[in-house]
């Protein structure tokens, strides 16, 4: 339930607006000649998606965006397997980068795993229903800027994380979590807990604890044990 209202924020559903526009730009305007194919910067609006707002508003970047720049752009008819890569892609990057603190290991899983499902996907309906080549052989010709471009991409994405890692965000968009948390749960938990606990106004267990350590002895119940072990000693 709290994920869901998260998700109709006014500043979720404002920065979605805002990497969709720049996801149609990137993605259509700068283009840049490649090999085989034109290398653009739409993969970067849905990255940041992905680490600021999670899988849901990463994936809506990637829908929306290619849907809008066919539109806008169109390079022959409108095809909703591209859609289907965009959005796939947009909880990859969700999934690994959400809130984490830029980490280099995550970037370079995020691209290695969006890079192969764009690069078999999209070769996929290239083949099928586009240019109708053989797949081994488009794929071949696909692939062969790919050590150049992943690259590219992943020192793109860590700078940009890096920069937005060092703006004042909205609370709920802060990179702050530790990638190694994805692996282990319970800290994760914890470190939400403690958070909502620090935002209800309720203190958290390590402070609770240190105001029951600190609170007085009652004097009736310190002469109490007093009186006890003074009878002790004298039996």
């Amino acid at each position: 339930m709290q994920k869901s209202k998260s998700l109709f924020r006014v500043e979720v559903i404002t920065f979605t607006a805002l990497l969709v526009a720049l996801q149609v730009v990137l993605g259509n305007i700068v283009q840049i000649p490649s090999i085989s194919k034109q290398f653009n910067l739409g993969f970067l609006p849905i990255a940041v998606a992905g680490a600021l707002m999670g899988p849901i508003p990463a994936a809506i970047v990637g829908a929306l965006g290619d849907i809008i720049g066919a539109v806008l752009f169109p390079q022959g008819a409108y095809f909703p397997g591209f859609t289907l890569t965009n959005i796939l892609v947009g909880i990859i990057y969700g999934f690994i980068l959400h809130r984490n603190r830029p980490n280099v290991l995550a970037v370079i899983l995020s691209v290695l795993a969006a890079g192969v499902v764009n690069l078999f996907l999209n070769t996929l309906w290239l083949s099928v229903f586009i240019i109708k080549k053989a797949y081994p052989v488009l794929l071949v010709s696909r692939a062969a800027p790919l050590p150049v471009e992943l690259p590219v991409q992943m020192v793109i994405i860590f700078a940009t994380l890096l920069a937005l890692s060092r703006i004042k965000l909205p609370a709920e968009m802060r990179l702050d979590r530790n990638f190694f948390d994805l692996f282990s749960a319970k800290p994760a938990t914890d470190a939400v807990t403690a958070q909502d606990d620090a935002a209800a106004g309720e203190p958290t267990p390590e402070e609770a604890a240190g105001e029951l350590a600190s609170e007085p002895v009652p004097e009736e119940n310190s002469e109490e044990v007093q009186n006890e072990s003074a009878e002790k000693a004298d039996s």
